[in-house]
């Protein structure tokens, strides 16, 4: 009886130890680790008690367990989770959907692709327009934002938001000042003018001189005397003495003089003595010795006149009326 008596105070003692063991911390898991007992792992975290200086210890609240790993491996994770990217392009992490930048045409779309940005179709509406002469709205076009410019950038319509005809531009353009010149023999007045021809270059009219012409005007035929010509665009006298020696050189002057014992004769100087009209000059006769105008009368009949052709001598070819008339004459 005493025996059993002492077998129940006994499993009384160890039920209180149980209890007290619970209370600390512990669990009815064989292996929890117990407040004050030998650890092996200095940090080692088990079931809210951390190893200690080679004993388990109450871990703080803060101090995670063995079985959520450590701030370290909490992060790791987080960083895996942050990183799953759907498409990797570049050493870029981008998510479905998410666009190059601001090109709004070239998106993630993992279906397509996941190391490369996809195209949008073409057609879908973008807004990223740089050009400042375009359209608002444009399109996607091939990876593209395009955008229908409000000019054509031709010659005919070139401009950013004013369009023009640049060939309107075109103009003969005058260089320099008027001047005299000559025109087929006339005095007239002349200008240079240069053609400026314009074409579309981007969104401006360019320039460019294609062709260059002289017109002229206010022309003068220059007829005061035979002798005038168009010399740098003024009428002018121009004396002509070609093959002449002496008289008149068209302009009022001379073209020379004769020496005292010859005369002019057309532009040549003769002697004045002769002893036929071939000693004279081509418009001359030889008439008693002396070179005269052969509109001159020959009397050779001492100045008293003629009665007969034989009173006129080799050189008269006939007597009329007391006048001998010269062989180059007809006879009245």
């Amino acid at each position: 009886m005493q025996r059993h008596a002492d077998r129940t105070v006994s499993i009384l003692f160890s039920a209180i130890l149980l209890c007290a063991a619970v209370a600390l911390g512990c669990s009815d898991d064989p292996t929890a680790p117990v407040q004050g007992e030998d650890c092996g792992e200095e940090g080692a975290v088990q079931d809210g008690f951390v190893c200690e200086d080679g004993s388990w210890e109450p871990a703080d609240e803060e101090q995670p367990d063995a079985d959520a790993g450590t701030d370290a491996d909490v992060g790791q994770d987080a960083e895996q989770i942050e990183e799953e990217c759907d498409c990797e392009i570049s050493d870029g992490c981008y998510q479905e959907g998410e666009t190059a930048g601001s090109n709004e045409c070239l998106i993630c779309d993992p279906d397509e692709a996941d190391d490369a940005f996809s195209t949008v179709a073409d057609g879908t509406p973008c807004d990223d327009i740089d050009d400042e002469c375009a359209e608002e709205q444009g399109s996607c076009q091939g990876g593209n934002c395009s955008s229908v410019p409000i000019c054509e950038g031709s010659d005919a319509d070139c401009g950013c938001d004013e369009c023009v005809d640049c060939t309107e531009k075109d103009e003969w353009v005058q260089e320099g000042d008027e001047y005299d010149c000559c025109d087929d023999g006339e005095a007239c007045v002349c200008q240079d003018e240069i053609f400026h021809e314009y074409s579309c270059d981007g969104t401006e009219c360019s320039l460019e001189e294609t062709d260059e012409r002289t017109v002229v005007s206010d022309c003068e035929v220059c007829e005061d005397n035979d002798n005038d010509e168009c010399v740098d665009g003024v009428c002018e006298c121009v004396p002509d003495c070609d093959d002449a020696d002496c008289g008149d050189d068209g302009c009022g002057g001379s073209c020379g003089d004769c020496s005292d014992d010859e005369d002019c004769d057309e532009g040549l100087c003769v002697p004045d003595e002769c002893e036929e009209d071939g000693d004279c000059g081509s418009s001359q006769q030889c008439c008693e010795d002396e070179c005269i105008p052969d509109s001159d009368q020959c009397d050779d009949n001492g100045g008293n006149g003629c009665t007969s052709d034989a009173d006129c001598g080799d050189f008269a070819q006939c007597c009329s009326d007391g006048v001998c008339y010269p062989n180059t004459m007809q006879c009245p």
